[in-house]
């Protein structure tokens, strides 16, 4: 039981590793603050129909 809750963990993390770098660079490629929020709001909306339907 202990094993397969590990390697739960181990998967969850290198799936969801790359998501961090992701809010960051849309945020900072954007010319304002208010655009940056904008920016990250429209991915964080716009990726989670994206994941639901890949899985």
């Amino acid at each position: 039981m202990f094993s397969r809750y590990a390697f739960l963990i181990l998967s969850t993390c290198g799936v969801f590793a790359c998501l961090p770098p992701l809010y960051a660079w849309v945020s900072d490629t954007v010319p304002s603050t208010t655009a940056g929020s904008l920016a990250s709001d429209l991915n964080i909306a716009f990726t989670g129909p994206g994941q639901i339907m890949g899985v």
